[in-house]
């Protein structure tokens, strides 16, 4: 199959499976490059480096890239990192001004970009090899592969999982 072909089934799928999954903009982006699922934590109690701890029942937002929105875009890694600290911008102005993010304790998310959102002070940590984490390294590259311009690919990275809390990422002044 040709890679349009791909392109046009994976665009008609992330919208349905956004849409289904309730994942929304960040409010104040520009770019609307991350969506945010926000929902109750329900796994383990731990504690992050600067001493918040979550638990069951906490309420935490999980990011994920909108794929409609990286539809050729310029991957190099000065661009990456700018939109990233702009759309990091716009979740700490939304922490601070949209009540849907006032009571979020944290924000994580499952991604290969862990060097580089690792330098914007998340929390990286190895996942267990298991079938998600397969799966997760499958559809990061399948992504990969179908949404963006670069033709050349290197080494697929496994994700990470990289938690930051919310009180540390308003202390962080984000700069371009």
């Amino acid at each position: 199959m040709k890679k349009d072909t791909y392109r046009n089934f994976f665009i008609r799928f992330e919208k349905v499976f956004s849409k289904f999954n309730r994942w929304i903009h960040i409010p104040m982006s520009q770019h609307k490059m991350l969506l945010v699922d926000i929902k109750k934590y329900k796994g383990k109690t731990f504690k992050l480096k600067d001493g918040t701890v979550i638990k069951k029942g906490d309420q935490i937002g999980e990011f994920h890239i909108d794929n409609l929105q990286v539809l050729d875009l310029d991957n190099s890694f000065k661009n990456v990192n700018r939109l990233l600290v702009d759309e990091l911008n716009s979740v700490c102005l939304a922490c601070k001004e949209d009540d849907k993010f006032k009571n979020i304790k944290a924000f994580y998310c499952f991604t290969v970009l862990y060097p580089l959102i690792g330098r914007k002070g998340f929390e990286i940590y190895e996942m267990k090899k298991n079938a998600v984490t397969y799966f997760l390294g499958f559809w990061d590259s399948t992504l990969k592969n179908v949404f963006s311009s670069n033709k050349n690919f290197k080494k697929v990275r496994k994700p990470r999982k990289c938690w930051i809390s919310k009180n540390k990422l308003l202390t962080l002044n984000y700069k371009k």
